[in-house]
């Protein structure tokens, strides 16, 4: 009995410690630092597995890999969520980690502008880079 006591509490500390933590960011931040290096394959987590706008905030850096196929998928990506996401109307619509991910993503309008304009292109490319990050898998 001591023993299934002691293993409920850790079951309700780990689900505790998921809800509070920024899990996404953390893994993505990790998956990100680890492509950037020149280890592509963390890439098979980003298209396979939906995330929060907290997680999307360390992909903005990989718009800068030197993979094109990483960076046109991850541009893809970046364009659905501004695609999917309409700017805040008052202070009682917004949400932080969307404000600083908008503002991340501010520099790079110009360049996801044609993905947010053409959902085709935008689905279109992220196939091609969830069929390019899947070798991996």
């Amino acid at each position: 009995m001591w023993l299934i006591r002691h293993q409920l509490w850790t079951a309700a500390l780990a689900a505790v410690l998921y809800t509070i933590l920024p899990v996404d960011y953390a893994v993505h931040s990790y998956n990100a630092q680890q492509i950037l290096s020149g280890n592509p394959a963390p890439s098979t987590q980003i298209p396979t597995h939906e995330t929060s706008s907290e997680g999307l905030i360390p992909l903005v850096t990989l718009l800068e890999s030197s993979d094109a196929s990483i960076r046109v998928g991850i541009e893809a990506t970046l364009a659905q969520w501004l695609a999917e996401t309409k700017a805040p109307r008052d202070w009682r619509s917004q949400q932080w980690v969307d404000r600083v991910l908008r503002d991340r993503l501010r520099p790079h309008m110009a360049r996801l502008a044609p993905y947010v304009a053409n959902p085709e292109l935008r689905k279109a490319r992220m196939a091609e880079f969830h069929a390019y990050a899947y070798q991996w898998y």
